[in-house]
């Protein structure tokens, strides 16, 4: 779908009539360095990430252009309402905020609550998840071959009592599980 061209149209049904717009080739070419192509590619790529997509709307009367704003740097800020009252951009050096109707923000659902419900849920969260456990685990188990020495040591609690395979398979298991 994203190959077929943009119209705008009035009216609705067989009415309908397309019109010029000055949206249209403001999304052709979003800012003067940058195609529709590649702000749309960006933005896509941000949503299936971070589950969320922010774009600014920049102009004094009409719009003149149209800017990506890399979701890790957006915090929206929430109205007594709950809806989006405006958007903080911190970029570094700068903090600038922008008010809600000047950003184009997709999102895709979350189950948060509170003002983090805001905020879409996108693939990167799951996957920063499991890579950051993997580490914590990596991380444990260098520290435990640095040491030198068991975690712990496990006996028959009669000491004429000998494990047999079974018993030491049986316990292992239990350990890791």
């Amino acid at each position: 779908l994203n190959g077929l061209p943009l119209v705008a149209t009035k009216g609705t049904g067989e009415t309908a009539k397309r019109i010029p717009h000055p949206v249209l080739e403001l999304l052709k070419q979003p800012s003067s360095k940058t195609t529709g192509t590649t702000l749309e590619m960006q933005l896509i790529a941000d949503l299936e990430l971070s589950g969320n997509c922010y774009a600014v709307v920049l102009g004094k009367t009409q719009p003149e252009s149209v800017l990506r704003l890399h979701p890790k740097r957006v915090r929206p800020v929430p109205s007594p309402d709950g809806q989006i009252l405006q958007y903080i951009y911190t970029d570094g050096a700068s903090i600038t905020h922008y008010p809600a109707d000047r950003v184009l923000h997709c999102r895709y659902p979350s189950w948060e609550e509170g003002p983090e419900g805001l905020l879409g849920t996108g693939a990167i969260e799951s996957l920063a998840n499991d890579l950051t456990a993997e580490l914590e685990l990596s991380k444990r188990a260098a520290t435990a071959a640095k040491s030198g020495k068991p975690a712990a040591v496990a006996s028959p609690a009669n000491a004429n009592m000998v494990w047999g395979q079974t018993q030491v398979k049986e316990f292992g298991e239990n350990i890791r599980s």
